[in-house]
């Protein structure tokens, strides 16, 4: 072996065990990168769920107020089924004195209704 390839080969050796001693301090920057970066997944995931939370209690919110507007519409809805009770009684009074009417009509208009006294 001439002395040349052996000097090669022990700089490339020396290289190699230089870069396997740095190893376990990247190894640790590597697991520390790791970590801040779940950190940071993790605190994204909490402000999710924050999010969420917010969205359903708004929800909810609105949930009430929709129930809150469905009875009010009940209400309404009540009230009105009594309004359209009574104009169906005021129109039967109605027809019941019209034709009242339309038969004292036809009697007047026979002559046979009764007369006022002339003075």
């Amino acid at each position: 072996m001439p002395e040349q390839s052996l000097t090669e080969r022990v700089f490339l050796l020396e290289g190699r065990v230089e870069r396997l001693e740095q190893l376990p301090a990247e190894l640790a920057a590597f697991r520390q990168e790791v970590s801040l970066r779940f950190d940071a997944v993790d605190a994204r995931f909490d402000a999710v769920d924050a999010r969420f939370e917010q969205i359903d209690r708004r929800f909810e919110q609105i949930d009430a107020r929709f129930e809150l507007i469905d009875r009010r519409f009940e209400q309404i809805d009540q009230r009105f089924e009594a309004v359209f009770v009574r104009l169906d009684e005021t129109n039967h009074r109605i027809t019941i004195l019209h034709e009242d009417i339309l038969a004292k009509l036809a009697i007047i208009a026979e002559g046979r209704g009764p007369r006022r006294k002339r003075r």
